[in-house]
């Protein structure tokens, strides 16, 4: 299969002109181009229609004025084939293959898959089997479907192997900023480290998220990462299949990583890489990242009117590598001619309710607490339900943390209790400031500490070095037992937890010594991948 150099994406990413190849699918394109405020040209091709949304269509690629710089083809998958071929020969700058029914089906979609990647030729390729591309930037929806998501100049790119989550993603409402996001399909083309290096060519994506089945191509991806950690452009990745079903669920695609969450987790520590679990925390620590650049200080301040919130927040930063920063002589002055002896000036704060409502106060605490050596300042907020609620107070304390934040220059943060108490409305005020709202606080805590992690990460980039660039099996493909794969690993530069190969329970006594309890005894066998299966397994072994 051919590679994509990643540096004739851009015409594809950012086109001037679409041809817009079907009928249904990609009016529905057209709509969101429009809807996004697209101002370049669209030429729609249909031999059996006039007009197609308010515009002429042309009956061949060989009628349309110019070779388009990005093209969306829906239509069925053996005329996909031979559409991507007279777009190749014309000179397109690239296209997305809505299709299905190629390698993911297996079987004879294989060939055709192998058909469609000899006819794009060296054209740029999304899919197939995708929904596309979403330039937020442009307003450019090379996208056949429905989706929710808003101009935005400056923000995160989020690319997904997964269509439906992508168009889920589309709808997210927790104000994180999107600036492109990509559904890559089964990757014939272009590849996921394709996408990092155009990407990091683009001064305003501000961080990079990820939903991932695996890794294709490790070497590839690994000089990608390496390049966003010198750039400090944070990738974020969600891997699906991490649990012993998860990855029993059939996948569109071949990995060059296991979907064991120990190897594919020591892949991306050793590469600077944010690793989640969750689709919330995913769009939580881009929107943190995209908006306050990583710094390895792990000191944070915490404000709200409640102690339960306060409590809350102590504990949760316990559990991390984050700490509460001691607050100064001058900072506990000016809290007290504030609150008074009536709150326990501290960091975590709860400032009790005497100063809702009052600007003034409001500000002058705030301030007096962002002006420490911290690196996060958190206020804790939940907003009222509109209707039901009178709201102007919660409006007094926006205004406050505004106001202190512009005074201080301090990277503050708000984050919810619950997900559900921070409306759009709010959303978008606090990114007016550059004020991440945060959803939850777990969420809100789980990000800052990855931040500071990754902070620490990027200090050391010029040590690291690719992943070895591993040439294809030419002859008999064997499977490796799980010892002899880790020493491979070892010898590559990847972590691994110690152990030892043993042959008798005797040996295995005195390698458990050597290595200290608690041990963990497996099987090792060629023959048996999955060692759980067959009781291959015994966990906590604590003595002799």
């Amino acid at each position: 299969m051919k590679h994509t150099d990643h540096r004739t994406l851009n015409r594809l990413l950012r086109p001037r002109s679409i041809a817009m190849v079907g009928g249904k699918m990609v009016e529905r394109a057209i709509r969101q181009c429009d809807l996004l405020g697209f101002e370049g040209d669209i030429w729609p091709v249909n031999p059996h229609r006039d007009e197609m949304y308010s515009r002429p269509c042309f009956r061949t690629i060989q009628d349309l004025p110019e070779p388009p710089d990005a093209a969306v083809v829906a239509v069925p998958r053996e005329s996909t084939i031979q559409v991507v071929g007279e777009l190749a020969a014309t000179g397109a700058g690239g296209v997305v293959c809505y299709a299905s029914g190629f390698a993911e089906v297996g079987g004879k979609g294989i060939e055709y898959q192998k058909e469609l990647d000899a006819a794009r030729g060296n054209m740029p390729l999304i899919g197939p089997n995708c929904y596309g591309m979403l330039n937020y930037q442009d307003g450019v929806a090379l996208w056949p479907d429905e989706q929710g998501g808003m101009r935005c100049q400056k923000g995160a790119a989020i690319i997904s192997q997964s269509g439906n989550i992508t168009v889920s993603l589309t709808m997210q409402r927790r104000g994180v900023p999107v600036a492109f996001l990509i559904s890559t399909g089964n990757m014939t083309g272009v590849k996921t480290h394709d996408y990092i290096h155009a990407m990091l060519e683009n001064p305003d994506v501000t961080a990079i998220g990820l939903y991932l089945e695996g890794v294709v191509d490790a070497y590839d991806f690994s000089v990608a990462a390496i390049e966003a950690l010198k750039k400090r452009v944070p990738i974020v990745v969600l891997e699906s299949g991490q649990s012993t079903i998860g990855a029993k669920v059939p996948r569109t695609h071949s990995y060059s990583l296991s979907a064991d969450g120990q190897v594919s987790g020591a892949f991306y520590q050793k590469f600077g890489i944010i690793q989640v679990h969750s689709i919330p925390q995913l769009l939580e620590t881009l929107k943190l990242v995209s908006l306050i650049p990583p710094d390895d200080n792990p000191t944070i301040a915490s404000i709200s009117c409640s102690g339960g919130e306060a409590a809350l927040m102590a504990d949760l930063v316990a559990e991390k590598n984050l700490e509460f920063a001691e607050l100064s002589d001058t900072q506990r002055k000016r809290l007290y001619e504030v609150l008074g002896d009536r709150v326990n000036v501290s960091n975590p704060l709860d400032y009790h309710t005497y100063i809702w409502g009052d600007q003034v106060a409001q500000t002058e605490c705030f301030q007096a607490v962002y002006e420490g050596s911290q690196n996060f300042n958190v206020n804790v907020i939940d907003f009222p339900i509109e209707g039901i609620c009178d709201p102007i107070e919660w409006g007094v304390a926006i205004q406050s943390i505004k106001d202190a934040k512009e005074n201080s220059g301090a990277n503050v943060v708000a984050v919810s209790t619950l997900h559900e108490n921070f409306p759009p409305k709010y959303q978008s005020t606090m990114l007016e400031y550059s004020i991440p709202p945060m959803m939850g606080m777990v969420e809100c805590v789980d990000a800052m500490a990855d931040s500071v992690e990754y902070a620490r990460k990027a200090k050391s980039v010029s040590s690291l070095m690719p992943l070895v660039n591993m040439m294809p099996c030419r002859g008999v493909e064997e499977s490796l037992d799980e010892f002899e794969g880790k020493q491979h690993l070892l010898r590559a530069g990847m972590p691994v937890i110690a152990g030892e190969l043993v042959n008798s329970v005797e040996e295995a006594v005195d390698a458990a010594s050597r290595l200290g309890y608690p041990v963990v005894a497996k099987m090792s066998s060629r023959g048996t991948i999955h060692k759980s299966d067959v009781d291959g397994v015994i966990l906590d072994i604590q003595s002799d």
